[in-house]
């Protein structure tokens, strides 16, 4: 219950009958001695919730807290052992049951906060409340977590998880609190030793929206907002205003899944902020949602589930459908769906009996798979695992290809096989989407673009069989994302590099994606295997297409002032170089590979204005793709030609 909107207000309208404990935030020191406030109302509103037989604490911190006063009281022991003293006589004086420390990252920096002073402070704090039978518990995010030690963790009486704000307006847009990061957090308060009966979820009452998809155009909004400004909203996590906005947050729906995760892994549901909730008398109220899940599991048999195939230890390879599938029994109602996980990952969900599904995509390893039944009660069931092994296959294999030259090729579909369809140099998918390898896969915001491969580190590629349609020249497209100045890849095909260094822009956000064109690439017929080499790091690509441009190559620069033609092209002993000059001078032929490098010089002498020819012959040059450049009184033209 925030303490600057609606304080007394807003602790009249909660459904007390719903909740349990309110936190009041925030309080803080304001000043460098440690005085509290702000204390306006306070005291009556400790009297409201007590008077409903709830419980009430004040949060301490919060994202705009002070850094020059919690660096003072936080500053040696003795200072904080003075703030220890304050807090407990304000415990006393409005009458509060505990206090719910919210000291964020931005406070908890090493600098203004150090790692041993928050520590030292949680110690003595829980000493203090405890010897007065009162209650300490925490706010607490990952994304600081590992400023917290697990001796600290293991000391609040519970850690209200912050499972939300994984993108804001700090960033590009994104849903912020999405399902996956619920069963994330927990799991990750779990690895520091806190149990599930210390662990409260943390779910958002609001949304953030972005007017141009970028940071610049971002916004906050209360959940009961968006719901009147937006029809149906209550049953979507994300609302699309206008042409390239966006707005996320959690509905109904998601709540109530978040809400039967906490049941099973957790001991509660936390919100912020109970004023940007509808009343608990409209259905679309998210604390009542959360209360209907409490309520029907509380005399709700839980499903049980097993999973039947595949036999624990089987083995497959990369590349292999594996087809997964579970019996599901509910004792006093029905299976609302049974989903099945590698760890924590949700690969796939069925609700219609027999269950199952066929996960594609799943790279090289050792993966536990479970399945979990929900039922009509938001009861939970988790079957035991399995084990299996997936194995990399002898050589690489198409990932739903050939792809068609001209077409369009997605960046997520290149081929199967660690370091043979794909050379990745982190553990995991980072972005946790699509495929289950180590390539960074993450969902596209903008409607209708699928994936991108984000994260991406220099020396790492990826491959993929294409058939093309004839041996000419075509015109590449490649949607690609950065903050960065300076990135840089190449295109390849059957080892060759065909397109030099393709630089990529800074498009001022990593989800505002540019279109870098790139002409005239000449291609030969046939199957092959195309690929992308990434030469730096640090930028996001969509995918590819390519264009057929016109066929032969026979243009004049830009002056007019030189035309050329190599005839056959491609050729495999011979060819002819036909140029026309319109001035008189010296000119010079050369060679050189796609990036003008090692340049071979054929010919360096005066020609007359008019129209010449050069042989093309005993170059003994291998298979590839090369410039023949031709320079006469400052004007320069390039050809492409194939050597077979």
């Amino acid at each position: 219950l925030v303490n600057w909107n609606g304080f007394i207000s807003g602790a009249n309208a909660v459904d007390y009958t719903k909740v349990t404990h309110v936190n009041v935030a925030f309080i803080n020191p304001t000043n460098t001695n440690g005085v509290l406030g702000p204390t306006t109302d306070l005291l009556t509103v400790s009297g409201i919730v007590h008077a409903n037989s709830s419980k009430v604490l004040a949060s301490l911190g919060g994202a705009g807290a002070s850094k020059p006063n919690w660096s003072a009281v936080m500053a040696n022991a003795t200072t904080r052992t003075a703030f220890v003293d304050t807090l407990m006589q304000f415990v006393s004086d409005y009458n509060l049951d505990g206090i719910d420390v919210d000291i964020e990252g931005d406070l908890l920096n090493n600098t203004d906060i150090t790692v041993a002073q928050y520590a030292s402070f949680i110690s003595e704090l829980q000493v203090a409340l405890h010897g007065q039978n009162k209650l300490m518990t925490a706010a607490l995010g990952t994304w600081f977590g590992d400023k917290i030690s697990n001796v600290t963790a293991q000391k609040f009486d519970w850690i209200n998880a912050m499972a939300y704000d994984a993108f804001g307006t700090w960033t590009g847009p994104g849903q912020h609190s999405p399902y996956s990061l619920a069963v994330n957090d927990l799991s990750y308060w779990n690895g520091k030793g806190v149990d599930k009966d210390h662990l409260v979820l943390g779910v958002p009452s609001y949304g953030y929206g972005w007017l141009n998809n970028t940071s610049s155009g971002s916004y906050s909004m209360g959940y009961k907002n968006i719901v009147s400004s937006y029809a149906r909203a209550v049953d979507q996590d994300s609302i699309r205003p206008a042409t390239g906005q966006s707005l996320y947050y959690n509905g109904v729906a998601t709540i109530k899944d978040k809400t039967a995760l906490a049941i099973t892994n957790a001991s509660g549901v936390m919100m912020w902020t109970l004023q940007f909730d509808l009343p608990t008398s409209n259905t679309g109220s998210l604390i009542r949602a959360i209360d209907e899940v409490v309520q029907a599991t509380l005399h709700n048999a839980v499903p049980v589930v097993s999973i039947t195939s595949p036999g624990t230890n089987s083995t497959f390879t990369e590349g292999d459908t594996i087809s997964i599938a579970a019996d599901a029994i509910d004792s006093d109602g029905t299976i609302d769906k049974v989903s099945f996980f590698s760890g924590t990952q949700n690969i796939g969900d069925d609700a219609t009996a027999p269950y199952s599904i066929d996960w594609i995509g799943a790279g090289p390893g050792t993966y536990t798979i479970t399945a979990k039944a929900k039922d009509n009660g938001y009861a939970t069931g988790t079957s035991s695992d399995i084990t299996i092994v997936i194995n990399t296959p002898a050589e690489a294999r198409s990932f739903g290809g050939p792809y068609a030259i001209p077409g369009k090729i997605e960046a997520e579909n290149f081929d199967i096989g660690k370091d043979l369809g794909y050379h990745d140099l982190t553990a995991a998918n980072q972005g946790g989407a699509y495929r289950a390898t180590t390539v960074d896969i993450e969902p596209v915001s903008d409607a209708g673009n699928g994936y991108d491969v984000g994260w991406v580190q220099a020396g790492e590629w990826l491959s993929y069989t294409v058939n093309i349609a004839a041996t000419t020249t075509y015109d590449l497209k490649v949607r690609v994302a950065t903050i960065n100045t300076g990135r840089t890849f190449h295109l390849e095909m059957n080892g060759i590099d065909v397109s030099g260094n393709i630089a990529v822009p800074n498009t001022t956000a990593w989800t505002t994606f540019q279109t870098v064109n790139v002409p005239n690439i000449s291609l030969t017929q046939g199957v092959q295997a195309m690929k992308l080499v990434f030469d730096t790091g640090d930028f996001n690509i969509n995918y590819v297409s390519f264009t057929t441009t016109v066929t032969g190559i026979s243009d004049a620069d830009a002056s007019g002032n030189l035309s050329a033609v190599v005839s056959p092209n491609p050729f495999s002993n011979g060819a002819q170089l036909n140029f026309s000059l319109k001035e008189g001078g010296q000119t010079k032929v050369t060679i050189s590979n796609m990036i003008g490098a090692s340049p071979i010089t054929l010919i360096d002498q005066y020609f007359a204005p008019g129209d010449h020819s050069v042989a093309l012959n005993g170059l003994n040059l291998p298979s590839g793709i090369y410039l023949c450049t031709i320079t006469n009184t400052g004007h320069t033209k390039a050809v492409k030609i194939i050597k077979e």
